[in-house]
């Protein structure tokens, strides 16, 4: 019976692949959790990772046969990312953890890469990447279903001090997913839809905070409200959006307060506090890496290396923050080229800003990028950065828009030139 409903689940998924092959995307980006979770009820819990990211690889394999464009162009944001990957890959030669090496340098191929190509493109055009954002949006709404009613359920055991969202689901996974399908339910407010649509979305957006609170996941919580300042910002020269932002704040602020059980609530409150940082235990794990990166400054002590120099062997270990990961595993050479990488990221967000792209879609994409960096800056190791990754296709991908708009113009300007002479 399991079995039947297990190829029933995976029937359902591939048949949504061949109509919107962005539903593979959806699976890894908002439901890896969601979806994992089902398959592990039933039973199957090896290589469920590798599942969904064959399904992504079908969803994408599916759409390049119906666009029939040339996507390969490769990008300096994707460049940068392969020769990291390589260098990762040559650290295997040294690492002190050779088995979780292996794994980790492996599930960063198939997540990160695979994450940054398929939003790429996914993104290549901007009727390309709002069918996606619009694919994403409403499989988010499906995933903060499901933990919303999984909290209405288990309030009372899924949000003890001792094992928020005990009982085999991770708090801190489940707050990062929900995270990432609260930006993305926020295209849906944002975009051309219908009332209804934004209405439902706005009360799954607010209800999805709640759980997020619930799960004392304070990374997630304070990763949303700093994203959506950097991205909402320039509202501030515009009262009548202003004026909505505050009062979506205080509805926000009101339904958390109500709603969310009070040792989530004051969980995630003790972040604002000064000893919160000290008492996580992140400033140990900060000096370790610093003192790896130092041993090894040039490059690094090896992909995994920082589980060992923290005295936890070949087991999976990461001193909770991309930076300081690549630096001590990487060292200097690895360090140079992730921050380039991520500056050529950034310089689309500032063209965002213009009239270049859809409003919805670009605060969308910046805010996805912003909320992804945050957690890779307090959370996870390298390969789990799913949200993050997502963002950096996108925006490779909007650098091309600028790229190919300027050919086409200079196309344009030289047939013209010719047709007067």
């Amino acid at each position: 019976m399991l079995t039947l409903i297990g190829i029933v689940i995976c029937c359902f998924l591939i048949a949504g692949i061949l109509i919107w092959p962005q539903v593979g995307l959806a699976v890894q980006l908002v439901g890896i959790i969601f979806v994992s979770m089902a398959v592990n009820y039933l039973g199957y819990q090896f290589g469920v990772s590798y599942v969904l990211l064959g399904f992504l690889l079908f969803g994408l394999f599916i759409f390049l046969l119906r666009a029939r464009s040339r996507f390969f162009k490769i990008t300096p944001e994707e460049m940068l990312f392969v020769l990291f990957t390589c260098f990762l890959i040559c650290s295997l030669f040294y690492t002190t953890t050779p088995s979780y090496g292996r794994d980790k340098v492996q599930l960063f191929i198939a997540f990160g890469l695979a994450m940054v190509v398929a939003c790429r493109i996914f993104g290549e055009t901007p009727e390309c990447l709002e069918k996606t954002l619009k694919v994403l949006s409403r499989f988010a709404l499906l995933e903060l279903t499901f933990y919303i009613l999984l909290f209405i359920f288990t309030q009372r055991t899924a949000t003890s001090v001792e094992g928020r969202f005990s009982g085999g689901i991770d708090d801190l996974i489940v707050g990062w997913a929900n995270a990432s399908a609260v930006v993305l339910a926020g295209y849906l407010i944002m975009s051309r839809t219908k009332l209804f649509t934004k209405i439902i979305s706005a009360v799954l957006m607010l209800a999805g905070l709640v759980v997020i609170v619930a799960t004392g996941s304070r990374g997630p919580f304070v990763g949303l409200l700093i994203g959506s300042m950097i991205t909402f910002m320039q509202f501030r020269k515009m009262i009548v959006s202003s004026i909505i932002l505050a009062f979506f704040g205080i509805i926000a602020l009101t339904a958390l307060y109500y709603f969310a059980p009070v040792e989530g609530r004051e969980r995630v409150l003790s972040a604002f506090t000064s000893t919160s940082y000290e008492e996580s235990g992140r400033p140990e794990l900060f000096r370790l890496g610093l003192e790896l990166y130092g041993k090894h400054f040039l490059i690094g002590g090896g992909s995994g290396s920082f589980a060992y120099h923290r005295g936890w062997g070949d087991n999976r270990g990461y001193p909770h923050n991309f930076f300081v990961e690549v630096a001590a595993e990487t060292g200097t050479i690895g360090l140079i080229i992730v921050i380039s990488m991520f500056l050529l990221c950034i310089k689309p967000i500032l063209f965002l800003r213009t009239n270049q792209t859809d409003f919805a879609v670009s605060k969308t994409v910046q805010w996805l990028f912003w909320v992804g960096l945050a957690n890779a800056m307090v959370s996870f190791d390298i390969p789990e950065q799913r949200a993050l990754f997502a963002s950096m296709g996108f925006l490779a991908a909007i650098r091309r828009w600028s790229q190919t708009n300027a050919l086409e113009h200079g196309t344009q300007l030289k047939t013209l030139s010719e047709q007067l002479s």
